[in-house]
């Protein structure tokens, strides 16, 4: 449009580019670009596009004309706003609301502005009404066909300032309504609760919600100093944290001092004091705003014109601190919601501070709401309880109820024996293995001892030494008497007292060879009893291995005899079996067990006897030992060791003892003692 082309082509793709700038920036119009950058991207498009010396933007200003508020290329300042041939051009095209292209001669005398034309159009706001005009400083010698395209297209540019105003206002119009929303449901959610604690954290993060803030921390005046009592979205907060203890001093001077507090750049307006302690704060958390407003309760306003005293003063209850952390923000910006945020959360906090005055709040609040729920809103419900309450109670008191002690134990042959190493020993050889049957008598373990061995080697030659030694002196002593006649001599007495100090060795350590061989003697171990071999794998486990002294070695049991159930009775336990045995005549008391081999079957027992020493198990636990007796012949293919679980009737008790009487042992015990 701007050069002379050569050919249809050329002018068919200059064509396309002007629909696609005008299609670009009809969607730049959608977009949140501020007004000024939308003028200077417009103007920046159309002069190299339409080869142009210029285009400008005016603006209707009233009385004083049009002002030229954007303006692009080479010479589109020669169009000055004192010419008042030019302003004439520009009433034209707002009083005729019509586009006029005219010579640069007819408005301007000015040399700079020659051989130009000058084409205007009217701009227009989304309410149709005249706001400027947008021109375009083209060259004079284009013909007039172009001079058409030329205006078509300029007008189409001036209808964008109408499409962007238009999307301007709906965006603002809904920025609008959204504030008014947050600003509802700030105050409907500082108001929601009167609990002090939820009443803070409430205002904290609906103020940092609606100032669009990083941070927001409550202050609560408490014995005349200030203390941060929520921080926005932090459920926890440490008091003590070298932060919050520079921040508290912050607001403790700001808030006592009178001294308004909006910090967007240094520090330079306030006093010193307070100077150094905001600066020590911000080295810790490098906010670029930060603001501290104090919530002030007003006194109450005279009821009428003749009473003109004053109620009180102004008393400051707390404060707020909002923290801009990457913008400077200006009080200004956020106006109108910082006044809504300030007088809200100033009720807000009154009356959560009045509410948290009362003396035993959380439980007068309880018991009204235990009230209302038993009472106002469930009333029959209620009382129907109270009568079930009542009855279960009586039952519980008057009702007997048998009461059966639950115990663990296991099931065991009644006569059965466990065999012990007598001494420091190897077992050698096991004759019969696990599941064996023997009789009482039969070998069972073949041992062996190294030291006895080697002990019974040492003895027999100590004897033979001894009597090689012995038979020496006694032939020594009869050739002694042999050639003396008369009283024996000092020869004949020496050799005697040698021989009877040897004689007194030689049984001393045939004593000893006896004592050994009979040790020996328990290197066989015999069956006490008939039965059957209990140790399981007992070869594999036993053949030698070292043994020492009181350590078990096989165990024997007849399990064709009677049969008996062995209880482990806690301490705890252990009373209330004793009392019933001493009612029963110290006989016995009935006792019904399952088998964990066999739960499905309940098997019936008479518990006889309860042992009268504790022993310490495995665990550190203190037990008693009872005897169940059965009736072996019920039971089907019983297995020594096998776990039981037994209930021991201790007679009739009422119903409240009976399932209540481990609760009232630990109150017993642990609480009332």
């Amino acid at each position: 449009m701007s050069q002379n082309y050569s050919g249809n082509a050329t002018v068919e793709q200059v064509k396309r580019e002007v629909r696609q700038t005008i299609e670009e920036l009809r969607e730049l119009t959608r977009s949140e670009i501020p007004f000024n950058q939308f003028c200077e991207t417009l103007l920046a498009r159309i002069v190299p596009l339409t080869g142009a010396y210029g285009a400008i933007v005016w603006q209707f200003q009233g009385e004083p004309g049009f002002a030229p508020i954007f303006g692009h290329g080479p010479r589109y300042q020669v169009m000055a706003a004192e010419n008042q041939q030019h302003q004439g051009l520009l009433y034209e095209v707002g009083r005729n609301q019509n586009g006029l292209s005219v010579r640069s001669e007819a408005v301007s005398d000015a040399p700079e502005a020659a051989n130009m034309l000058l084409i205007a159009v009217p701009i227009m706001d989304r309410q149709n009404r005249f706001w400027g005009v947008l021109e375009l400083l083209q060259r004079a010698e284009i013909n007039q066909e172009t001079q058409t395209g030329y205006m078509k297209f300029t007008s189409q540019l001036a209808s964008l300032f109408a499409r962007w105003q238009e999307q301007h206002d709906l965006r603002a119009a809904s920025i609008s309504d959204e504030q008014w929303a947050n600003r509802v449901t700030f105050v409907r959610e500082i108001h929601r609760t009167i609990d002090l604690n939820e009443c803070t954290y409430a205002i904290a993060n609906e103020t940092r919600r609606l100032l669009k803030a990083d941070r927001v921390v409550v202050a609560v005046e408490q014995g005349g100093k200030y203390r941060v009592k929520a921080v926005s979205s932090q459920d926890r907060f440490d008091n003590r944290g070298n932060v919050v203890k520079k921040l508290t001093r912050v607001i403790n001077s700001s808030i006592k001092t009178d001294t308004p507090l909006w910090l967007t750049g240094n520090t330079d307006q306030l006093p010193p004091k307070l100077a150094g302690q905001v600066n020590e704060y911000l080295d810790e958390s490098h906010s670029r705003t930060l603001a501290v407003l104090p919530l002030i309760v007003e006194p109450p306003k005279p009821r009428d014109e003749l009473t003109r005293r004053s109620r009180g003063r102004p008393r400051k209850i707390g404060g707020l601190v909002v923290e801009y952390f990457d913008q400077e923000v200006a009080e200004a910006d956020v106006e109108g919601s910082l006044s809504l945020v300030k007088s809200e959360s100033t009720v807000a906090l009154e009356n959560a501070l009045a509410t948290n005055s009362v003396f035993l709040l959380p439980l007068w609040r309880s018991l009204g709401k235990l009230r209302d729920f038993l009472w106002t809103n469930y009333r029959k419900r209620t009382m129907a309880a109270l009568v079930a309450l009542g009855l279960l109670t009586a039952a519980m008191i008057l009702w007997p109820m048998d009461m059966k002690i639950k115990v663990d134990g296991v099931l065991q042959p009644e006569l059965r024996k466990n065999l012990f190493a007598k001494m420091e020993m190897v077992v050698k050889t096991v004759h019969h293995d696990h599941n064996a049957k023997v009789q009482a008598g039969d070998l069972l373990l073949t041992l062996e001892s190294e030291p006895l061995d080697q002990k019974l080697i040492e003895l027999t030659g100590q004897i033979e030494t001894l009597n090689q030694q012995i038979e020496s002196l006694r032939r020594q002593l009869n050739q002694v008497d042999r050639f003396t006649e008369g009283p024996p001599n000092q020869t004949a007495l020496q050799l005697a007292a040698q021989l009877d100090q040897l004689d007194i060795e030689r049984r001393g350590v045939l004593e000893l060879k006896r004592n050994v061989e009979k040790q020996r003697e328990a290197l066989q171990v015999f069956s006490p009893i008939s039965g059957t071999v209990m140790t399981w794998d007992a070869k594999r486990k036993l053949e030698g291995l070292p043994v020492q002294f009181g350590q078990p070695l096989l165990s024997i049991a007849d399990l064709n005899g009677r049969w008996q159930v062995e209880l482990l009775i806690p301490q705890a336990r252990a009373g209330y079996i004793r009392d019933a045995l001493a009612r029963a005549g110290g006989k016995e008391i009935p006792a019904d067990f399952l088998l964990a081999t066999d739960p499905n079957t309940r098997h019936k027992g008479r518990l006889v006897r309860i042992s009268d020493r504790a022993e310490t198990n495995a665990k550190g636990l203190t037990e008693f030992r009872a005897i169940i007796e059965i009736d072996s012949e019920k039971l089907s293919a019983p297995q020594a060791g096998a776990g039981v679980v037994a209930r021991v009737n201790c007679g009739p008790q009422p119903m409240g003892f009976v399932l209540f009487y481990q609760v009232l042992d630990f109150l017993r015990t642990r609480v009332f003692f």
